[in-house]
């Protein structure tokens, strides 16, 4: 199988390594999703003293179980979707037998003790079934969301720790991925007020995406001036170092109001961690430090609810995506502080092999444009039509090609893990799409769920037909799931028909249906030649706006 190979401190790249076997007790798991964090960060800067080069990084996993083992009693089954968080409790100490496992005295990790996620195939031991962080992904939830949920889970015990709730103005100081967790959970906790501090500039415009209610650029001015400004001179009640300054904890004893919460939540280097905090102000202003590392199952559970339930939104986290083969130069823009939070998909397609997929909208005048499209099924256990595994278009300006799924949470999820298209937007959230209207002359009534994603200037419509559809159910019936539709854009329908009609692609007996609707002036043009799939011919400037982001789908 392939996999990141650490060999030293700044030295790792793909290789193909022995799949691992599969554990008696325990399973073997295909990885579709593994977060790279800032502890992997760090183990390629400088290595780790619990891991022993060469080795396997990766401990934020989402994948789907691929085989259990001879002895195995857990409970999770072949296909099941899982959210792999790394901690394996030792639960033998007093803390474990009290039922406080974030303070577990002997805990181990996977990508420590064992080899991590960065690999197409993770082998998962029986002591993390049995005194693990496995759950499994909600349903709706995507497995690269279900990765992240481990350091919401983290943010999550610091927060429970700090009783982070109504009223309370929290100032979150550092904005990168876990900082801009903290900003979201706040939120979601009921904060009053959330204000976002950082030196970058970089990281302060990740945050903005999170909508705190204040942006601070701590390179200008006095920070304790202001948040005593913003905060009408009283300061915070909750105060969250998420990063490693040591200035930072000294800044958050001065920040926060009398009885306030100073969460500690990013670790010092070793030669200065210890600050010069006045401990005086701790003392008279009576305020409560807590630091916080790990966390207990309860809180990867309600984290994993978290991202399913849309309170936290992890596409907004997520700033770059790509599979093992793009690791060292997404590694290498983290390293340079690039990157907000990256997510590697390690797994292939269920053949085992890529999909393909290409386009072209602008070739050299004379030469044709081309569109070629290998798709999986799609959906596990389903067949497409012909059409959806290869299909070449000679057709200029291509702008959207539809695709009739039978699921479209897992065709979203298909489609990602072999062309790495995303992130998704869709029409509806807890309610299919109806629209009536007259199409080829008689009525027609669509029931649908619908999913867009954008690849340069090319869109991806993803379409479920409801029960009650006329339209796209009646294309299922007599072609199969699969393309449904390629939309081209063009300033003149009559240069558009007459592309086509030198394309070779030419009009069946009920082929073409023009008219206006609420997008513009538009055609359809069915033709033998392309099997059941229909151009669309869109006369207009500029493809449709895209409608408001809804993530994830649930119904």
């Amino acid at each position: 199988m392939k996999a990141i190979l650490v060999r030293a401190p700044m030295a790792f790249g793909l290789e193909e390594v022995p799949r691992p076997e599969c554990p008696a007790g325990g399973l073997l798991l295909q990885v579709h999703a593994c977060g790279l964090c800032g502890s992997d960060l760090r183990t390629l800067r400088s290595g780790h003293r619990k891991v022993v080069f060469p080795w396997i990084i990766g401990h934020e996993i989402g994948g789907v179980v691929a085989e259990t083992g001879s002895r195995y009693e857990g409970r999770w089954r072949v296909g099941d979707r899982l959210s792999v968080a790394p901690l394996v409790y030792c639960g033998t100490c007093d803390f474990c037998q009290n039922g406080q496992y974030e303070l577990c005295e002997g805990y181990r990790e996977i990508a420590q003790a064992w080899p991590g996620g960065f690999a197409e195939y993770l082998a998962i031991p029986e002591e993390a079934i049995r005194r693990g962080t496995i759950q499994a992904a909600p349903e709706g939830l995507d497995l690269e969301q279900a990765a992240i949920a481990e350091p919401v889970s983290s943010c999550l015990h610091a927060q429970e720790e700090g009783r982070v709730g109504l009223g309370d103005t929290v100032v979150v100081i550092g904005t990168g991925p876990v900082g801009c967790i903290h900003i979201a959970l706040a939120r979601a906790r009921g904060a009053k007020m959330v204000i976002a501090v950082d030196l970058s500039e970089t990281r302060l415009a990740q945050a903005a995406r999170f909508q705190p209610d204040h942006i601070v650029d701590a390179r200008r001015g006095d920070l304790k001036d202001e948040i005593r400004k913003l905060t009408g001179g009283r300061g915070a009640e909750v105060v969250i170092t998420a990063n490693p300054a040591p200035e930072a904890q000294v800044q958050a004893v001065e920040i926060a109001r009398k009885g306030g919460r100073i969460l500690l939540f990013g670790g010092l280097p070793k030669t200065e961690s210890c600050p010069r905090i006045d401990m005086n102000l701790v003392h008279y202003n009576a305020l409560h430090l807590m630091g916080t590392t790990i966390f207990a199952p309860r809180h990867h559970r309600q984290a994993l609810q978290l991202l399913a339930d849309g309170r936290i939104d992890g596409n907004l986290l997520i700033t770059h995506r790509g599979r093992l083969e793009d690791f060292p130069a997404i590694a290498a823009a983290a390293l340079a502080g690039e990157v907000c939070k990256a997510v590697l998909h390690p797994c292939q397609s269920e053949n085992g092999e890529k999909g393909t997929f290409s386009f072209s909208t602008q070739q050299p005048e004379g030469e044709k444009g081309t569109f070629s499209f290998s798709a999986p099924p799609p959906a596990p256990g389903t067949q497409g039509n012909e059409k959806s595994r290869m299909s070449p278009f000679p057709i200029t300006n291509i702008a959207q090609v539809c695709v009739i799924v039978p699921d479209l949470d897992k065709a979203v999820e298909n489609y990602w893990q072999v062309f790495g298209i995303g992130p998704w937007e869709f029409y509806t959230y807890g309610k299919p799409l109806v629209k009536r209207m007259t199409r080829h002359g008689r009525p027609c009534e669509y029931r649908m769920r619908v999913a867009l994603a954008n690849v340069g200037g090319l869109r991806i419509e993803l379409i479920e037909p409801l029960e009650g559809d006329t339209v796209y159910r009646e294309f299922v019936e007599k072609h199969g799931y699969g393309i449904h539709h390629v939309g081209v854009l063009t300033e003149s329908m009559a240069q558009a028909l007459n592309q086509a009609q030198q394309a070779g692609l030419t009009m069946t007996q009920d082929g073409a249906g023009f008219g206006p609707d609420d997008d513009g002036h538009y055609a359809y043009l069915d033709t033998e030649a392309l099997i059941g799939t229909t151009i669309e011919l869109i006369e207009r400037p500029q493809r449709r706006n895209p409608p408001e982001k809804v993530y994830p789908a649930n119904d």
